[in-house]
């Protein structure tokens, strides 16, 4: 048989090549999906920070509300920590928003190349079906 290069079948060490550059592919990718992952991991610890802030937030809110019920002049720094508090949490609500717009970027970035991989895959396998009938 002539060679692929040459239009005719793939030799064993073509197909060897191609599985190769193809299982590096996949492991790259595979590698990329990996810190987007941990990416994502880093988003959840965000996410666990704000409850954290919500708790104390609603703390905070339930003090305030005793020291109303009271009519103590405590109410006006409990207030003055509730609106901190809410700088706080806008602040890692945005720094949350930025994390997940970046992952959402790169799962784009790497989901679009794995998909190109499989579809190619899948499109191999379907051409040697139909030529072996």
């Amino acid at each position: 048989h002539p060679p692929s290069s040459m239009g005719g079948e793939p030799t064993l060490p073509d197909l060897d090549a191609e599985i190769n550059t193809l299982q590096a592919d996949l492991d790259s990718k595979v590698r990329r999906f990996h810190k987007i992952m941990h990416d994502h991991d880093q988003v959840n610890k965000h996410f666990a920070e704000i409850h954290e802030e919500f708790a104390e937030m609603h703390k905070h809110f339930v003090e305030l509300n005793n020291e109303l019920a009271n009519g103590s002049a405590e109410a006006d720094r409990l207030f003055v920590k509730v609106e901190d508090l809410f700088v706080k949490i806008d602040n890692l609500l945005a720094n949350v928003h930025n994390k997940l717009a970046k992952v959402n970027t790169l799962l784009a970035e790497h989901l679009t190349p794995l998909r190109g991989v499989f579809n190619r895959r899948e499109a191999c396998g379907h051409k040697e079906g139909r030529g072996r009938g």
